[in-house]
């Protein structure tokens, strides 16, 4: 009985040993796990607000037909200058590209007192006016031989517009320059035939070029935003556009400039929109310092000016795609119950390729921040904190200033954390800390 007593007790103690061992191992064990953490990074945060994004373009094109297939030498995006050759085999043929050379010259030969781009302009808006209002009767007449007569205006009117548009190449050009050149372009006639670039298309914008249309090109371009408001934005709306793209024997060639859009960013009009006195204020400082006016080019004077253009304050938008675009906010368009933030662009233009009228979002407000998931914010007595680890195993509670939330994210504006730091390390799940 002795011996199978002392036999027990010395099992037990081994069992008492064992579990005791097994307790301190899994202690290593669980102090070996690393708990989850998470490293800081700053990035900048871009707070905005839905808005509806019209791009604005300032740009060229033209349909040519022929019976013979155009050897295109350029790709589609191309940026081109004024003489660089489109095609290796085609030359101009029509009688109309010349005659309309010339009367673009013939107009400032008329016209000496005209030396600015946007008096061309101001003639320019007045004619696309002319022709909108003639666009919307045609829409609702019924009679054949009063749509034919209205057609033929507005074709006139186009062919007005066309010549003006090739007007500014020669702003500025001496005009015994202008006679010598109306000169040569009158002996063209006789030979009839223009190697196929830019220049020789008429074109007043030479930059990207591209074998297609989106069919906005006439309602939305530079000139058709000048003194626009509500009713250009309900206009486009209901706008149904007719694109265009080379096939068959019809080509089309478009060119896009390479240094300024615009889009302009439709928004509620409570919407506070950053800078907007700032820029209102420089617009009305330069219209009355430089003598222009909103109808008469303010915008197209401005990409002329870049020295001016570069002082509006920066602003951006984000596309339906994400893509975030940033430019010069020059305006401010009351548009009734809306507003419009007026975004100019001088770089980045193939980005806005494709995009016209599309849902995207306005900048109202960024800065950098530290982005954290909403488990390493802890809430304790009225207070917020995260939990820094300061080393090794130890952590401490440090009390943080949330600008807001999203669903699953808690955004610290690093300005008002001071104490916060890139490569600070904390938990990811906060709640485990034991105040």
């Amino acid at each position: 009985m002795h011996k199978n007593t002392d036999r027990i007790k010395i099992n037990r103690q081994t069992l008492f040993l064992v579990l005791a061992a097994v307790t301190f191992l899994g202690y290593l064990v669980l102090r070996m796990i690393p708990e989850k953490t998470v490293i800081l990074r700053s990035e900048t945060v871009f707070i905005s607000e839905p808005a509806r994004l019209y791009t604005f373009k300032d740009e060229d094109h033209t349909k040519i037909t022929t019976s013979n297939p155009i050897n295109i030498t350029v790709q589609e995006g191309t940026s081109l200058s004024a003489t660089d050759l489109i095609s290796d085999n085609y030359r101009l043929r029509s009688k109309a590209f010349i005659e309309e050379k010339i009367d673009s010259v013939s107009f400032m030969i008329d016209n000496p007192s005209i030396n600015t781009k946007w008096e061309v302009y101001e003639k320019i808006i007045l004619t696309r006016d002319d022709i909108n209002a003639l666009t919307e009767n045609l829409m609702t007449e019924e009679d054949e031989n009063q749509r034919k007569i209205l057609e033929k205006r507005i074709n006139e009117l186009k062919s007005y517009e066309n010549m003006l548009r090739g007007a500014t190449q020669f702003i500025l050009t001496p005009l015994s320059e202008m006679y010598n050149i109306r000169y040569r372009y009158n002996t063209m006639l006789e030979n009839d035939t223009l190697p196929l670039n830019m220049y020789n298309l008429n074109f007043a914008v030479f930059g990207y070029v591209y074998f297609n249309t989106d069919g906005y090109e006439d309602v939305m371009n530079l000139i058709s935003l000048e003194g626009a408001d509500s009713e250009l934005f309900s206009y486009l709306e209901s706008y149904k556009p007719e694109p265009e793209e080379t096939k068959d024997n019809t080509y089309i060639i478009r060119s896009t400039a390479r240094d300024r859009a615009i889009i302009a960013a439709l928004v509620d009009k409570k919407t506070v929109i950053p800078s907007e006195d700032r820029a209102k204020n420089r617009k009305s400082d330069i219209i009355n310092r430089y003598n222009t006016d909103q109808s008469g080019g303010y915008y197209s004077y401005l990409f002329d000016r870049i020295d001016l253009l570069i002082n509006f304050p920066q602003i951006s938008v984000k596309s339906t795609d994400g893509d975030i675009l940033t430019g010069y906010l020059v305006d401010v368009i009351d548009a009734g119950d809306k507003k419009a933030a007026v975004i100019a662009f001088r770089s980045d233009i193939p980005r806005l390729e494709g995009m016209r009228i599309e849902n995207g979002e306005l900048q109202t407000e960024s800065f950098r921040a530290f982005v954290l998931n909403k488990s390493s914010i802890v809430e304790k007595d009225g207070k917020t904190y995260i939990i820094r680890l300061r080393g090794g195993s130890a952590k401490e509670a440090l009390e943080v200033t949330v600008d807001r939330y999203t669903d699953k994210t808690a955004i610290l504006r690093a300005s008002r954390n001071p104490t916060l730091t890139n490569k600070t390390e904390i938990l990811l799940d906060g709640e485990d800390y034991d105040f």
